[in-house]
């Protein structure tokens, strides 16, 4: 995913999703479960790869750079959309 299309994305999904855990009291005692929590997913059809952050209140959706050192993610995912999303 280049950096543009995933800049327009990821920024407006991920207020979006961090919209509805604060207005979700039980969402939110969920996502504060997985604070410090990271999932990687990797998908096609179309391709995405990104990492989802969990904070306390909040996740972050980032695009991994390879010319960064990231932690690896605590949980790692992979296929189809279709079937990720199912």
């Amino acid at each position: 995913m280049n950096f543009q299309w995933s800049t327009s994305i990821l920024w407006p999904a991920e207020k979006f999703i961090n919209h509805l855990i604060r207005n979700d009291s039980h969402v939110e005692k969920q996502f504060s479960n997985l604070a410090g929590k990271s999932l990687e997913i990797n998908a096609s059809s179309p391709s995405m790869h990104l990492i989802m952050e969990f904070d306390y209140r909040e996740i972050r959706l980032i695009e991994p750079d390879e010319k960064r050192l990231e932690a690896p993610a605590d949980l790692r995912i992979s296929g189809d959309c279709d079937q990720l999303l199912k």
